[in-house]
C-alpha cells in the first residue's frame, strides 16, 4: 500500500493539518519508501502491516503521557515506537519519531527534531492497512512536516490535544489529552511557540 499525504481544508478554506475536508495524494509522503522518497524507512503502519513492529512496541491510547522511542530500530516488548490515537472505527491517528539511523539517516533534521503524524485505517481481523496519510504542520512547506517541539495538534474533529513536549535522554515526549470547548468544528490546528495553522 502507498504513503500518501493529506491537504486538508477548514470551513474558511484555509490551510490545517487535519479537517472533515481532506484530498490525499499519492505518493505524497516525502518521507516513507512507498511514497515520494528514494530511500527512507517504511511508516510505523506500514511496518506494523508486514509484521516489523509488533504490537509489543505499539499502542493504542486517547489520553496520557508517553515516550517515543526511535521507530527505524528493533526495541524489546514494551518500548513504545506507534501510538495509535482512535478516530473512529478502525481509523487512527499515528504518532511515530525517527531519527538518523541508516535508511533514514539522510531525511532532513526537521523529521528527526519532530513527531509525525499519519492518519491509518486499519481493517479486517489481521488489522491489514489501506494508503497512509502524513498530516502537514506547516503548510508554507513544499514537504510535510511533523509537529515540531512544544507544539500542539488541536483536533477539533475527535476532540484531541496531543503536544510534543520535546526530546528526552528516554525518547520524544508526547502528551495526549481530550480538548473540553464544546463540539468540534471540522478542523485542527496547531498552536504553541511555532507559526500556527488556522
Amino acid at each position: 500500500h502507498h504513503a500518501n499525504s493529506y491537504t486538508c481544508r477548514n470551513a474558511s478554506n484555509a490551510i490545517v493539518p487535519y479537517s472533515l475536508n481532506c484530498t490525499t495524494t499519492e505518493y505524497g509522503d516525502s518521507w516513507d519508501i512507498m511514497g515520494g522518497s528514494s530511500q527512507a524507512h517504511l511508516n510505523a503502519a506500514h511496518k506494523a502491516e508486514i509484521g516489523w513492529l509488533t504490537n509489543q512496541n505499539s499502542i493504542t491510547a486517547s489520553q496520557g503521557n508517553y515516550i517515543l522511542k526511535p521507530m527505524e530500530l528493533i526495541l524489546p516488548p514494551g518500548e513504545v515506537q506507534q501510538i495509535r490515537v482512535p478516530m473512529s472505527p478502525n481509523v487512527y491517528f499515528t504518532l511515530e519519531w525517527r531519527q538518523p539511523y541508516d535508511y533514514d539517516s539522510s531525511l532532513p533534521s526537521y523529521i528527526h527534531n519532530g513527531v509525525s503524524i499519519r492518519v491509518a485505517t486499519y481493517y479486517n481481523s489481521s488489522f491489514s492497512f489501506k494508503q497512509t496519510n502524513i498530516l502537514d504542520f506547516n503548510s508554507t512547506s513544499s514537504y510535510s512536516q511533523p509537529l515540531s517541539i512544544g507544539n500542539s495538534f488541536l483536533d477539533k474533529v475527535y476532540m484531541y490535544n496531543i503536544t510534543f513536549n520535546g526530546i528526552t535522554q528516554n525518547g520524544a515526549s508526547v502528551t495526549i489529552g481530550i480538548l473540553n470547548n464544546g463540539s468540534g468544528n471540522g478542523s485542527g490546528n496547531v498552536s504553541g511557540n511555532a507559526s500556527s495553522c488556522k
